[in-house]
């Protein structure tokens, strides 16, 4: 009987390794939560600190997302930063307006969620799903190289557009999309992972894959396959200005030869101003990194982008993280949605039958109502003029004599009366004469509007049409 005990260890420590298995793969058992909302949740990846599953978000018209769950504790707070990081980057965007924002949304997913417990984090961001530039080198390189260097400029430049730096631009996070918007179209670049995101006045200065301009000199020399004299390292290297202008001159070279438009791998050979631009940014970056500036505002990145040669070779700017989705800016108009002006002209207010038959409400600027109705309307095509309609029609001769009236109507019952009104004015209607003539043609056209609504029955069950 002595081997019951030892059995009992050796199951208990099974069950010891299969949980903490569980917990290093990042268990999805810990977010059955999740499940309620994203739907469709398959694996995608996985990092150092956590794992990557796409699901489809049921409460936002089943957009793809990525949800990053943790592999161990403690993150919820790290993510929460992260989070903030990604939308800075949105929110400036939407502020600045214009090419910024069309390039963020772009290029740059952002978070849409951050959640869960210090146990069990997690964080949805629009998805990028791909692999690392690196891992498609197959897609990347011939005909396609010089239009994924054209995105790869762009990437950069909207961070760099919205006033910050990224930090982190190894070769895992410069993403080629798996998915595809048109025929023929070259791979779609993004970038990922904004945990070291800050304003370009902080960001790393001190060379290697860290300092965001060291980026653009080190995968064109490879998309373009240029010999090793031309090869910028991904680690921090100290060269003197010599071997810096040695160097351009040799990817120069190579650049001129591998992109030129006989060889149909760009839809234009690089010429003087690209070239010129492009050495300004090798050269501020080095610059950079051997006199670290006090303060940067700006970087020579947005000139790069702005050059003919990157503009012909970036494929059309697709809204592929859109901010609006986010909560970031504010929603586009849906295109079934009629212009404010038609709702407002159109569309009478509902009104809780408050007066009884006999009783009315004199209302001056604004019809009385519950606070279950439905939102006041005003139309500045006509003042002081207000109707309010409860289970009964107004005929046309009320409606025209309704110019200064604020009439309430009660099974039909109109009080006070229209005669009664127009006396009750007579005493001022000389002053008030040339304004109401001002805008009669617009009451008659929003009158005339109106009126067929209204005889055709202005509520149905207890809603106003």
């Amino acid at each position: 009987m002595s081997w019951w005990p030892a059995a009992a260890w050796r199951e208990m420590a099974a069950e010891m390794r299969e949980a903490a298995s569980l917990t290093n793969n990042c268990d999805m058992t810990r977010y059955g939560f999740l499940s309620t909302r994203y739907k469709d949740q398959r694996f995608a990846g996985n990092g150092a600190n956590g794992c990557v599953v796409l699901a489809h978000d049921s409460l936002a018209r089943n957009v793809e997302v990525a949800i990053k769950i943790a592999k161990q504790t403690g993150r919820l707070k790290m993510w929460k930063d992260e989070c903030a990081r990604a939308r800075s980057i949105h929110e400036k965007a939407c502020k600045i307006g214009g090419e910024a924002k069309a390039l963020v949304e772009r290029y740059i997913p952002t978070c849409l969620e951050v959640g869960g417990t210090n146990e069990a984090p997690y964080i949805v961001m629009h998805a990028a799903s791909g692999q690392g530039i690196n891992l498609r080198r197959p897609e990347v390189l011939g005909d396609r190289s010089a239009a994924v260097f054209a995105q790869i400029v762009g990437a950069l430049a909207a961070m760099h557009g919205v006033g910050l730096s990224h930090n982190d631009l190894h070769d895992n996070n410069i993403v080629i999309l798996d998915r595809m918007v048109e025929e023929q179209e070259s791979p779609l670049v993004a970038f990922i992972d904004f945990g070291e995101v800050v304003p370009l006045n902080k960001g790393v200065y001190k060379g290697g894959y860290k300092m965001d301009e060291n980026l653009l000199a080190r995968v064109a020399c490879k998309l373009a396959r240029c010999p090793d004299s031309a090869v910028y390292p991904q680690n921090v290297e100290n060269i003197n200005v010599t071997e810096r202008d040695a160097r351009v001159h040799a990817l120069f070279k190579c650049l001129k030869e591998e992109w030129s438009e006989e060889k149909d791998h760009s839809n234009i050979s690089p010429d003087e101003q690209f070239f010129n631009s492009f050495r300004e940014v090798i050269v501020e970056a080095w610059e950079n990194q051997n006199w670290p500036p006090i303060e940067v505002q700006e970087t020579k990145v947005l000139d790069l982008y702005h050059t003919e040669f990157i503009q012909a070779n970036q494929p059309a700017l697709h809204q592929l993280f859109p901010s609006a989705s986010a909560g970031v800016c504010v929603p586009p108009r849906m295109t079934h949605e009629p212009p404010v002006e038609v709702i407002v002209a159109t569309t009478p207010q509902r009104v809780t039958p408050e007066t009884t038959r006999g009783e009315s409400k004199q209302v001056k600027g604004q019809v009385e109502t519950s606070a279950s109705s439905t939102p006041q309307s005003t139309t500045t095509s006509v003042e002081n003029q207000e109707s309010t309609v409860v289970r009964g029609s107004m005929t046309p001769t009320e409606v025209a004599r309704g110019v200064k009236q604020d009439i309430t109507v009660v099974d039909g019952t109109t009080m006070p009366t229209a005669d009664d009104m127009v006396r009750d004015e007579k005493a001022d209607a000389s002053a008030r004469f040339p304004k109401i003539i001002k805008s009669l043609g617009n009451r008659q056209m929003v009158c005339g509007t109106l009126l067929p609504l209204m005889l055709l029955g202005p509520v149905v069950n207890g809603v106003a049409l």
